[in-house]
C-alpha cells in the first residue's frame, strides 16, 4: 500500500511539550515545513458530491472542518483514481514507489513514468498525502512550547482533544453516498490504510473501533465478496483492539452474506478473528 508519509516513532510515551510533540510527529510523518505545492482545480461534476460532503464536516464543529476538510481530500483521491480504473492498494506501490519524498514528488523519477503514472502520483500527493502532513503539522504546533498544554504531554488526553471522529464519519458518508463500486472500494481502502499510520496506534482503540464498524457497515450494504476479503485483509494490518466491533461485522457477514462462496466464508472468518485478537 502507498503511505502516507511518517519518520519514526517508537510508540513510547514522552513527556513535556517539545518531547510529545516530537513522539507526534514522528507518527504523523516528516512534518517538517514543506514545499509549496498548488492545488489543480477539481473537475466540475464533483462540487456536487463535494458540497453534500461538506455539509456532514461542517456539522461536526471545529474539529469537524479541519478533519472532516482532510477527509474530504481523501474522497477525491479515491474517486478520482476510481476514475481511472485504478484500484487503490498494495500495487499502487508500484506507481509511487520511490517517487515521493515527504508529500512531493521527485521530478527527476517523473520524467521516466508515463502520463498517466504523473497524474496519479501527483494526486496522491496533492490530495492524499499533504492535506493528511499539513493537518497533523497544525495539530501539533502548540506542543513545541515548553510546557505545551497538558494533552501534549498524554497519548490519551491528546487523541480526545484532536477529535479525529469527523475524519470517518465523512468517509464514512462518502462510502454510503457513492453508487460506484471502484469508489467505495477506494474509499474504505484510503481508510484502511490511515488505520495503519504510527500516529494513530494511541488513539483510544475502542472510539477507532467504533468509527471504523461503521464504515464497515456502509460498505458490506454494496460489496462483493472478493473486496470484502480485500478490505478486510487490509484492517486486519490496522490495531482495533481486542473484541473489536469491525471483527464482529465481518463475522456476522460471513455467517449470513449469499455473496460468499464456501472458501471466501472460511478466509473471511479466519480474517476477522485476527482483526480481533
Amino acid at each position: 500500500m502507498a503511505r502516507l508519509p511518517h519518520a519514526g516513532g517508537d510508540g513510547q510515551r514522552a513527556r513535556g511539550g517539545p518531547q510529545i510533540a516530537l513522539a507526534w510527529r514522528g507518527r504523523g510523518g516528516a512534518l517538517d515545513a514543506p514545499k509549496g505545492h498548488c492545488m489543480k482545480p477539481l473537475p466540475c461534476h464533483r462540487w456536487a458530491a463535494i458540497a453534500m460532503l461538506s455539509s456532514v464536516a461542517l456539522s461536526l464543529g471545529a474539529n469537524g472542518d479541519e478533519w472532516g476538510g482532510v477527509a474530504l481530500h481523501h474522497v477525491e483521491f479515491a474517486k478520482r483514481l476510481a476514475d481511472e480504473g485504478v484500484r487503490y492498494g498494495p500495487d499502487f506501490d508500484d506507481v509511487v514507489g520511490d517517487s515521493v519524498v515527504a508529500c512531493e514528488p521527485i521530478d527527476s523519477k517523473l520524467t521516466t513514468l508515463g502520463k498517466s503514472q504523473q497524474g496519479q502520483i501527483n494526486l496522491f500527493c496533492e490530495q492524499l498525502c499533504m492535506p493528511w502532513l499539513k493537518a497533523w503539522s497544525a495539530d501539533l504546533e502548540p506542543c513545541d512550547q515548553d510546557p505545551g498544554p497538558r494533552w501534549c504531554r498524554d497519548f490519551t488526553l491528546a487523541g480526545k482533544h484532536l477529535g479525529f471522529g469527523p475524519y470517518f464519519q465523512t468517509l464514512t458518508a462518502a462510502i454510503r453516498d457513492s453508487t460506484k463500486s471502484l469508489e467505495r472500494y477506494n474509499i474504505m481502502a484510503v481508510m484502511a490504510d490511515s488505520l495503519t499510520k504510527k500516529v494513530l496506534r494511541d488513539y483510544p482503540h475502542r472510539d477507532i473501533d467504533t468509527w471504523t464498524a461503521q464504515a464497515v457497515d456502509a460498505y458490506l450494504e454494496r460489496a462483493s465478496g472478493d473486496d470484502v476479503l480485500l478490505i478486510a485483509r487490509q484492517l486486519a494490518a490496522a490495531s482495533l483492539g481486542k473484541r473489536s466491533a469491525v471483527a464482529k461485522r465481518f463475522r456476522t457477514y460471513s455467517r449470513r452474506s449469499a455473496n460468499l462462496t464456501a472458501k471466501q466464508r472460511e478466509e473471511l472468518q479466519g480474517v476477522a478473528q485476527t482483526i480481533g485478537d
